[in-house]
C-alpha cells in the first residue's frame, strides 16, 4: 500500500525545510517508496532527494538506489535526512536501531534528522483497523516488517540523555484511500471466516482513518546546553 506525506507537517519540520530551501541545500529521504513525501518536501522548494532499495523500474521514485542500513553517502554532508514510516520495517533486524547512528553520521554540523511513523491505536475503530491493516500487511509482504511503535516506545528507544532529541504527536489529517484498501484486501482470495475477511468487513462498516503519528528530530548541532 502506498505511503502517504504525514500533514499537517510540525511547524520544525517546516522550519527545517524552509532553511535548506533558503540555503539552497538538498534533503534526502531515506525509503522514499512512490515519492509522496518527496512531492511535499518539493511543493514546500526544496530540492528532494529520494532514496530506496526498491529500483525505479520495479516502481518506487529513488534517485539512488540503496539500503537504509548502510547507504552510498559521503558522511558529515546532508543537511537534512528524513525518513518516514520505516523505523518499524527495519527494527526487527536491528532492535537496538544501530542504523540510526548511521543516519546520524551523514549529517553536517547543522544537520537534523526527522523521523515520523504512525501510531498505534485502539479506538477510535477506524484507527484500529488502519493498526489491524498495517499488521497484516506486515505478514502478508514479508522481508521482515515489524508493528507499529508508539511515542513511547519511540522515545525510550532514541533518546540518549543528550538533548539532540525532540519529540512530538499530533493528528493526521490526511484519509487514507478507503476504496483502495477494499480493492486490494478483497483481491486476496478472501476466506469466509478468515483474517482478510474480517479485516475487510471491519473496514466497510467502520472505515479506515491514520489518527495520530509522532515525529522525532535529532539535532546534531543541540545539546543540553540549549535547554
Amino acid at each position: 500500500m502506498p505511503g502517504v506525506p504525514f500533514s499537517p507537517f510540525p511547524d520544525i519540520f517546516l522550519s527545517a525545510l524552509d532553511d535548506a530551501a533558503r540555503l539552497q541545500r538538498p534533503v534526502i529521504e531515506i525509503g522514499c517508496g512512490d515519492g509522496r513525501m518527496l512531492a511535499a518536501m518539493a511543493h514546500r522548494g526544496v530540492e528532494a532527494v529520494g532514496i530506496d532499495r526498491i529500483s525505479p523500474e520495479l516502481g518506487s521514485q529513488a534517485d539512488i538506489v540503496g539500503d537504509a542500513r548502510s547507504l552510498p553517502l559521503r558522511p558529515a554532508a546532508v543537511e537534512i535526512v528524513v525518513v518516514a514510516n520505516l523505523l518499524h520495517h527495519l527494527l526487527p533486524g536491528d532492535e537496538a536501531a544501530e542504523f540510526v547512528r548511521h543516519w546520524q553520521g551523514l549529517l553536517c554540523p547543522t544537520g537534523r534528522l526527522f523521523i515520523f511513523g504512525d501510531v498505534p491505536a485502539n479506538d477510535p475503530p477506524a484507527v484500529r483497523n488502519f493498526r489491524n491493516l498495517q499488521d497484516l500487511l506486515g505478514r502478508i509482504t514479508g522481508g521482515g516488517r515489524g508493528p507499529l511503535r508508539t511515542m513511547t516506545e519511540v522515545r525510550n528507544l532514541l533518546d540518549d540523555g543528550t538533548g539532540r532529541w525532540v519529540f512530538g504527536q499530533q493528528e493526521n489529517g490526511r484519509q487514507p484511500d478507503t476504496d483502495a484498501v477494499i480493492a486490494f484486501l478483497a483481491g486476496e482470495g478472501v476466506q469466509p471466516g478468515g483474517e482478510v475477511a474480517a479485516l475487510l468487513a471491519a473496514i466497510e462498516a467502520e472505515g479506515l482513518d491514520y489518527g495520530d503519528y509522532w515525529w522525532a528530530c535529532w539535532n546534531r548541532g543541540r545539546s543540553d546546553r540549549e535547554e
